[in-house]
């Protein structure tokens, strides 16, 4: 019996890379399932730094989610009507450019909801957003390369893309 064959290595990149992955809770309901959904998603050698519920955060209205995805700016303003919300993109922005500054090349940052759509998807964006403006403000030589992959998001009929 051959063992499995694990992916080859990418090395890593030299501009400092951020992974930011969202996920619905109905579709990943159990650890193993949340292993899983890593190891399809991310190379081997990135590291979770921590997981974010956006499930505590308020729901947008039925009329703004039925029209918009977390991408949507309109999305993203509802979002940001949340302080706690607020509280965390702050905090996540500022670990992440911490750990850029300290010579960090490559971690991720998983997002969840219950749908996958709306309140991570928004998250995801504006924690991308707030990490490429400290960075470009920091007039950073090396910079960030921010990948965001929305696991489970559908498209919005409004949605821009």
């Amino acid at each position: 019996m051959t063992a499995p064959l694990r992916p080859i290595l990418k090395k890593p990149s030299p501009v400092p890379t951020v992974y930011l992955l969202t996920f619905s809770t109905d579709r990943v309901p159990a650890a193993q399932d949340f292993a899983i959904l890593l190891d399809e998603h991310l190379a081997p050698q990135v590291e979770l730094r921590y997981t974010i519920d956006a499930r505590r955060f308020l729901v947008p209205p039925p009329y703004i989610c039925g029209k918009y995805s977390g991408i949507a700016d309109e999305m993203q303003d509802q979002i940001l009507e949340d302080s706690t919300a607020c509280g965390t993109i702050n905090r996540v922005v500022d670990d992440l450019v911490d750990f850029i500054q300290d010579g960090g090349r490559e971690t991720c940052v998983a997002i969840y909801c219950k749908a996958g759509t709306h309140r991570s998807v928004a998250l995801a964006e504006l924690i991308a957003q707030g990490v490429r403006q400290e960075i470009r403000d920091m007039k950073s030589e090396e910079g960030v390369k921010i990948v965001v992959r929305h696991v489970h998001r559908a498209k919005g009929p409004k949605d821009p893309y």
